[in-house]
């Protein structure tokens, strides 16, 4: 899909710049830039979602289910 869009001066040389020291065309910085910064928002989104959730719930590990997970474990000399 072909758009345009407006981003001030300095940003624009700087994505240039860049561009051309990594090897990238315009189009490929442009995508590689806003799909890592649509990933942060999503983590960042889920993580808030649930630390709302482990707010009002209990995320500790049943005790006896820990000692079980322990004792499944190889001895291990550090």
């Amino acid at each position: 899909m072909e758009t345009a869009v407006s981003i001030p001066s300095d940003l624009f040389q700087q994505a240039e710049e860049l561009a051309q020291r990594t090897g990238l065309t315009r189009d490929e910085l442009y995508t590689r830039a806003l799909r890592r910064l649509l990933k942060a928002y999503r983590d960042s989104e889920l993580t808030r979602q649930l630390n709302e959730i482990y707010e009002h719930e209990d995320s500790s590990v049943d005790p006896v289910l820990m000692q079980m997970q322990l004792m499944s474990l190889e001895p291990e000399e550090w």
